[in-house]
């Protein structure tokens, strides 16, 4: 828009221009050339007088002119002639394609001042500018397309400096396709990487790009309206931020071809219309028709899924405890610009405030505790206005079993369990300790005790006989034999208590190593079988001490009373229990005859406490068979 005249520039075809929408466009041809033709921008230079930038310098024309005539600007010549800005002072800035730089060209005296990357003192910093902005301090802003980034020249020093590119940063890309210097003190570019804002004051950049405001990230070109509004033209569309509020709207679905890329964008504000074009197609239209209220949208919840399973939005969800995660797709009814919708949530178990979604349309919970959930979203347009409705989702998740009532009652029944056993087991080892220490105080008491008891009586029998030295000697091998079986009982005490011992391997060693002891100093032959298959089973220490004791007493009984010359011993395992069997050739005895004595009294004793039994078999001058059997576990 020029002098109330629209223009269009095109590659190879010269110009178009109209003074009405409505009448039909002329065509102006530079010359007979195409690359004169490839026209790049147009000013005005006077009263129904304008220049044109071509590929091969600038032309004027003048209503009237059958054609335009090439402007001999010196020492520009045919160099192509980018853009155009004329600044406050009446200076007329040309960027010069191809590499030949920058020229100031004074309109008021026509001096020119050119600059390049060429130069020593004042080195342009890039090739050409391709487009030249003005700040409300009079330094100009440009940048170019090979990436440098942002140029300014200072109008106080006529200086230039470089702002370029950093990685990872705000202004990444430094390709720099169009400018605009607001009066807030902000220098807002259209780059390949999104619309960057840098403050003049701070000198920071800010940048914004897609999904988060932009249907593009290629921005072609700027303008700005009377209320401050910015028009933008992007490889996408039409697209219009509001600086206020940073609101930003797309117009896709407005115009025909609204998703073409939008290579200008012009502001009539005389006319106050928008003036755009893709690569076929001219437009133009009022701002505020374009950004007029639109209807709310509705929104809805499109999708459920837990672990990649689809879940009906409209049923009653209930999640297993140990598949606590869900994801919810939602979206608001927006065929205009649905895209730059934003969603704000809120889980009730959560949160009681909304959250921000951003533009994202699907959120995930994860690791949710068990309980009832009620999920909302809301939808908000770009121009601020809210869905008409919230959409609802009730959801809950199991609670796992070990949170159950019944299982915490069950847990803590069985934990009081486990500690009255352990309380009741260490009772029992207490118990079973003092009885051990009861028995060896009793063994100590009857055995040791009473021998030492008839050692002392013997003693004293001896001293009272030293005139009668046969009978002092009769009472001198007494003490012995009572030495002998005291210290007998109290190996076997030792031996009984011993943890080492407490196998049948070692139990059925002691065994022969007394009856060889026995036996063989009373010329007594013996055989002795013993079962290998329970060598190694383990022996509870009193069951041990009382198979011992049952054995030995079987086997002094033969010693003393059965005249025998020969014994067989057999221990072996059947059926789980131990069978010991004693035979021997003495004189036996009548079994049916009562006796005082209460050795085999005391073996049935020990027997029955293990649940065992005693079986015996003897006649007159028969011998005798005893058959002792004791469960092995």
């Amino acid at each position: 828009m020029v002098k109330e005249h629209i223009f269009l520039t095109t590659t190879g075809g010269g110009i178009f221009y109209t003074n009405l929408l409505n009448t039909p466009w002329k065509e102006l041809l530079i010359g007979k050339t195409a690359d004169v033709n490839d026209t790049w921008n147009i000013r005005a230079a006077g009263v129904d007088k304008f220049w044109i930038g071509t590929q091969r310098g600038i032309y004027e024309w003048k209503k009237g002119m059958a054609g335009p005539r090439p402007v001999n600007v010196p020492l520009i010549g045919k160099c192509p002639v980018i853009t155009q800005f004329t600044d406050k002072e009446n200076v007329l800035w040309m960027g010069l394609g191809e590499g030949n730089g920058l020229a100031a060209y004074n309109l008021t005296n026509n001096s020119l001042q050119l600059y390049s990357k060429k130069d020593k003192g004042n080195q342009l910093p890039i090739r050409f500018p391709v487009c030249i902005a003005e700040d409300e301090f009079g330094d100009l802003w440009m940048g170019g397309t090979e990436g440098r980034g942002l140029v300014k020249w200072s109008r106080t020093n006529h200086q230039f400096a470089l702002f370029p590119p950093a990685y990872n940063t705000d202004f990444d890309n430094g390709v720099i396709n169009t400018i605009y210097a607001d009066k807030r003190g902000k220098i807002w570019m259209g780059t390949n990487a999104g619309l960057v804002k840098f403050d003049i004051s701070s000198q920071k950049f800010k940048k914004v790009d897609m999904p988060e405001a932009l249907s593009s990230n290629t921005v072609y070109s700027l303008a700005a309206d009377n209320k401050g509004r910015l028009w933008i033209g992007t490889k996408n569309g039409l697209n219009c931020m509001e600086p206020g509020t940073g609101h930003f709207f797309l117009f896709g679905g407005y115009y025909p071809s609204s998703e073409d890329p939008v290579l200008s964008v012009k502001y009539d504000s005389a006319a106050n219309k928008v003036y755009f074009n893709t690569a076929h197609i001219f437009y133009s239209a009022i701002p505020n028709q374009l950004l007029r209220p639109r209807r709310a949208p509705g929104v809805l919840i499109t999708a459920v899924t837990s672990s990649g399973n689809n879940l009906n939005p409209a049923q009653s969800i209930s999640l297993p405890a140990n598949d606590n995660n869900i994801s919810i797709a939602f979206s608001a009814v927006n065929l205009v610009d649905g895209m730059q919708n934003r969603y704000y949530y809120r889980l009730n178990n959560l949160s009681k405030n909304w959250i921000s979604a951003g533009r994202t349309r699907q959120i995930s919970f994860s690791n949710l505790l068990s309980g009832n959930y009620t999920f909302s979203v809301k939808a908000q347009m770009a121009d601020g206005t809210m869905s008409t409705n919230q959409a609802t989702l009730l959801f809950s998740v199991q609670t796992p079993y070990y949170k159950s009532w019944w299982f915490i009652v069950l847990a803590i029944i069985t934990t009081g369990g486990i500690i009255y056993f352990i309380y009741l087991n260490r009772i029992r080892q207490v118990l079973r300790v003092q009885a051990i220490r009861n028995s060896i105080a009793t063994d100590l008491h009857d055995d040791i005790g009473s021998t030492l008891s008839n050692i002392n009586i013997l003693t004293e029998l001896s001293n009272a006989n030293l005139s009668a030295p046969e009978q002092a000697r009769s009472f001198l091998k007494r003490i012995t034999e009572e030495v002998n079986t005291s210290n007998q009982s109290l190996d076997d005490i030792v031996w009984s208590i011993n943890t080492l011992n407490d196998s049948y391997e070692q139990t059925v060693a002691r065994m022969k190593r007394y009856t060889a002891e026995l036996f063989e100093g009373a010329n007594i032959a013996y055989h002795f079988h013993f079962d290998e298959k329970i060598a190694y089973k383990k022996l509870h220490m009193e069951k041990r001490k009382d198979i011992y004791l049952v054995f030995k007493e079987a086997v002094n009984n033969i010693y003393k009373h059965a005249a025998a010359t020969h014994v067989d011993i057999s221990l072996q395992s059947h059926q789980n229990h131990l069978q010991m069997i004693i035979k021997d050739n003495g004189k036996g005895f009548d079994t049916t005859q009562p006796t005082s004595r209460n050795g085999i009294k005391n073996m049935k004793i020990r027997l029955a406490k293990w649940k065992g039994s005693i079986s015996i078999l003897s006649a007159i001058d028969e011998g005798t068979l005893l058959t002792i059997i004791i469960p092995v576990l």
